[in-house]
């Protein structure tokens, strides 16, 4: 029993890692056996004796589902005339074949838009069908030149869903007794539910950086936004609006076409307004993704714009108080849930077990793996067997540093150099670095560190809550006593945020 104990630490570890990986659907299902790669995805299963990464199988996954057949007679046209699936898997294995080392060992290559936009439809065709459905409808649509940019934006949106941890069921396209939304999609975790409309711009020319370009952006975004929003919608409504255009300029600043499509958007909000009638209230996400555009492009962005039409909370921007932000997210969990995941989970897994890239692959020394017996070296030098307790990285040094506890009971501190793999399996993911829950935390504001503190306190007894605001030296005790557990947690974090970010602001104007 206590060397089971002992593993928990370990296994929840390797749980969040394939979360953060993998999101929150059906975990990625597969084995070695015989020198063959086994993925469940639903209710087949697939075989590879090629697959070593879960990029490789996404590859295999993408020619069985299209139709290999049908893949090898787009290959055998001109580049011109091809399908774009076929551009971009011809361009993918080119790219490949220049950072290619001995066969059968697992290399690594700079992506480009091709191989991205390859493998990112392969990767949501995948949790369709390994989380819901894949309907030969739509694979239908991918394969149409007319329809293929609206499927794919729908797939896209789909494994959004997915991996924030969503049901999906698709609307039945064959009652033309009503109008329909792509599908309704389900939180899991709590049950609410969403109607979700998806719309792509297929452009004849792309506009450009300028004041034309704007208006062109402007108009073309509040179009779409009302051709969504007159879909009958059985729940409160998500509506995705892509504009599938070129991204130019620099991959993390502010595009010049968002403020454009957030106009657009409130344009067609104006529109859809009627004398006494409130339009219909939807969160509206637009977004530009254009990979399948620079195919040789490496480090392509990808934006969105966050707002609403109606009622919705998120039409425009908000300015309050922490505790009034506290309340609008906890009265939106559902979406925040789906928008945090699209921030966090925009990498398609290279492991097919949640495991670090980094380290997954090759000969790499023994590790710092907190609770593991380690031989290192004593207090006088001499080599000693002993328990690893607690241990901190110093990427910025290269060097892990940990505490050990020998057999006889002492404690000793132990440097060790961290390796390059070491350095990338750190940044990738350093909470679970060392093999056990460590979250590394930089709360970037208020919210962040009410957050932070509510992690921590939310889910303490009353008492032991009264006793934290005792020990704060909070002035109102005998107010605080007569608050509900959840009052007094939200009342004592949003107290500790506002108390941080005080010494903080506090610090920067002294210097």
């Amino acid at each position: 029993m206590a060397a089971a104990q002992a593993q928990i630490p370990r296994i929840q570890a390797q749980e969040r890692q394939r979360i953060q990986q993998q999101g929150l659907g059906r975990p990625v299902i597969s084995t070695e056996f015989k020198e063959h790669r086994l993925v469940a995805v639903g209710n087949r299963m697939f075989f590879s004796r090629t697959a070593k990464t879960f990029a490789d199988f996404l590859v295999e996954y993408l020619g069985t589902v299209i139709d290999r057949e049908w893949g090898n007679a787009e290959l055998a046209k001109s580049e011109a005339d091809m399908h774009p699936v076929a551009v971009w898997y011809r361009k993918t294995v080119l790219h490949r074949q220049n950072y290619a080392g001995t066969p059968g060992e697992v290399y690594s290559a700079p992506s480009i838009g091709a191989s991205r936009a390859l493998l990112d439809l392969g990767y949501n065709l995948y949790l369709l069908e390994h989380n819901a459905e894949l309907r030969d409808r739509l694979i239908d649509r991918l394969k149409h030149p007319d329809q293929f940019l609206g499927a794919l934006s729908e797939i896209r949106v789909a494994g959004m869903f997915v991996r924030a941890g969503y049901k999906i069921e698709f609307e039945d396209e064959d009652d033309g007794g009503r109008t329909h939304c792509e599908y309704t999609v389900t939180r899991q975790e709590t049950g609410r539910q969403f109607s979700v409309e998806v719309k792509t711009r297929h452009w004849v020319a792309f506009p450009e950086e300028d004041n034309s370009g704007r208006a062109l952006v402007r108009r073309h975004v509040a179009r779409l936004a009302r051709n969504a929003l007159g879909k009958q919608a059985d729940h409160d409504r998500i509506v995705f609006v892509e504009l599938a255009m070129p991204h130019r300029g620099p991959v993390d600043a502010g595009a010049w076409w968002m403020a454009s499509a957030e106009a657009g958007v409130a344009a067609a909000d104006r529109t859809l307004a009627q004398p006494g009638i409130e339009p219909p209230s939807a969160i509206v996400v637009v977004s530009n993704h254009s990979q399948h555009l620079q195919l040789d492009t490496e480090h392509i962005g990808v934006g969105f714009v966050l707002t609403g039409t109606g009622a919705s909370e998120f039409k425009g921007k908000k300015v309050g108080t922490l505790r009034e932000a506290v309340e609008f997210q906890r009265r939106n969990a559902d979406f925040l849930a789906l928008w945090e995941s699209i921030q966090k989970h925009r990498e398609i897994p290279t492991t097919f077990d949640g495991s670090n890239p980094y380290l997954a692959f090759g000969e790499h020394p023994q590790r710092f793996l907190i609770g593991e017996r380690m031989a290192v070296p004593g207090d006088d030098g001499a080599t000693v067997e002993a328990v690893l307790e607690d241990a901190v990285a110093m990427p910025t040094q290269q060097s892990v540093t940990g505490i050990f506890r020998s057999d006889d009971g002492k404690r000793f501190i132990v440097q060790a150099p961290m390796t390059d793999a070491e350095l990338q399996a750190y940044a990738e993911h350093p909470d679970t670095f060392f093999g056990v829950v460590k979250p590394q935390r930089n709360p970037k504001g208020p919210l962040d560190w009410f957050n932070f503190f509510f992690e921590i306190h939310g889910k303490q007894s009353k008492e032991q809550l009264l006793r934290a605001c005792a020990n704060a030296r909070l002035p109102d005790l005998e107010q605080l006593e007569k608050l509900s557990q959840e009052e007094l947690a939200t009342t004592y974090c949003e107290r500790m945020a506002n108390a941080v970010m005080a010494r903080s602001n506090a610090q920067a104007a002294a210097q």
